[in-house]
């Protein structure tokens, strides 16, 4: 996984201070770059979100950056520009490997564990709800910090249903 910094690379130090147009420029690619990094850092990658950022990188960043090396004032920010476009060419091309991996990710053989079955009793009435002890067991531990009514709630049982469960099998 490649490391990025959190920001760009800073303006050069000049003797008089830069001009209004090019630090505005400065802060939309900062702002562009730091916002597509965070999409790019967090842990479940929306798609939509992806492609959002990626259109941002492409359409704003480089486009800025291009009006910035055309600039008379282009011509005193080569190390700058050179550094700035790689970095953020390297995470646009970071974060469309990523977009496309989700793409082309197959998940047929991803098993997601029923928490929750349901058992036809052939009576009157609901069904019975049997809860997974080893899942309930899981999500009742000390470093999951839910509480009995979130899980209840989330398993799609009453609160009461989920004490007895647990006073049945001994979980605390």
């Amino acid at each position: 996984m490649a490391t990025f910094p959190n920001v760009i690379p800073l303006l050069p130090p000049t003797a008089t201070s830069w001009p209004a147009n090019l630090l505005i420029a400065y802060n939309t690619l900062s702002d562009v770059y730091q916002h597509a990094l965070q999409a790019w850092r967090q842990e479940d990658h929306d798609l939509l979100h992806l492609k959002y950022h990626l259109s941002l990188l492409q359409g704003n960043a480089m486009h800025l950056l291009e009006a910035i090396e055309v600039d008379p004032i282009g011509s005193t920010l080569v190390q700058w520009l050179t550094n700035t476009t790689e970095l953020v060419g390297t995470l646009y091309i970071t974060i469309m490997h990523y977009r496309d991996n989700i793409c082309n990710r197959v998940d047929e053989n991803v098993f997601i564990p029923q928490a929750v079955t349901e058992v036809h009793t052939g009576l009157c009435g609901q069904p019975k709800k049997v809860i997974d002890v080893n899942f309930l067991k899981e999500a009742m531990s000390s470093s999951q910090q839910i509480t009995c009514m979130e899980l209840a709630c989330i398993l799609g049982v009453h609160r009461n249903t989920l004490h007895c469960y647990m006073q049945h099998n001994n979980i605390e």
